[in-house]
């Protein structure tokens, strides 16, 4: 639905994000949600790691709550994830992607991905998966990924979820600005539920959930400007009164 990623010309070294758990979602209707920072591939074939937070069921297994795991997928249809772990909401998450090969590797063909629950001393980790040659030049700050929602109840009854990021590069130096961008594909996405994106240096919010309600502003002689309550988006629309 949303993410929002910054890019290299070389290679990441390392990624850490905490987050916390949100609440339950108050519809079940089989949907499936991920919220997960993680590596990419910027050239086809794609594939990532990624400590992952996920209510309902997918390949990992899982059910109508919350639960950990940390991902490799899928080069080549090849799927490594890691025991699923449950978690509690408003609980403390951290996830961390990892270079097992040290400092200035392009190309480190192990690599550690780990999904710790602070709050419970949990933890859910793949220690060493391969890389299959892959280059990790694409860094996910935080994203929202879905399937199976029907109504805006599906998501958590809160506004988003926050993810506190540190990217180091190549070298394995902290990158102070990694220039995130901010990148949507809810347009048109049914149903609509209030999606947005908020991005600093080093805090990333995917945001959800809501269904928007809009007030009138300007002159009702013809045309009205209509302005979202929570995004502030603006849109003129004819007026028949």
């Amino acid at each position: 639905i949303e993410y929002i990623s910054a890019t290299t010309g070389t290679s990441y070294s390392y990624l850490s994000a905490d987050w916390t758990v949100p609440p339950l979602p108050k519809a079940n209707d089989g949907q499936t949600l991920f919220f997960f920072p993680g590596f990419e591939n910027s050239l086809k074939p794609v594939s990532i790691l990624q400590p992952v937070l996920q209510y309902g069921v997918s390949d990992a297994g899982g059910g109508a709550y919350w639960a950990i795991a940390s991902w490799n997928c899928c080069l080549e249809r090849i799927m490594y994830v890691s025991p699923l772990v449950n978690a509690n909401p408003g609980d403390s998450i951290s996830g961390t992607i990892t270079s097992r090969c040290g400092r200035g590797r392009l190309r480190c063909p192990i690599w550690k991905v780990s999904t710790v629950d602070n709050t419970t001393h949990q933890s859910s980790t793949l220690k060493r998966t391969p890389s299959e040659g892959q280059v990790w030049n694409w860094a996910f700050g935080g994203v929202l990924e879905v399937y199976n929602v029907t109504q805006c109840n599906d998501y958590p009854p809160n506004s988003g979820v926050v993810f506190s990021v540190n990217l180091h590069d190549q070298q394995g130096r902290l990158i102070l600005n990694p220039g995130w961008i901010k990148n949507s594909a809810a347009k048109g996405t049914m149903p609509g539920c209030g999606f947005g994106l908020l991005s600093t240096a080093t805090q990333e919010t995917v945001m959800y959930g809501y269904a928007p309600t809009y007030f009138l502003a300007g002159n009702w002689a013809g045309t009205a400007t209509v302005v979202d309550s929570q995004d502030k988006s603006i849109y003129s629309i004819g007026a028949s009164i």
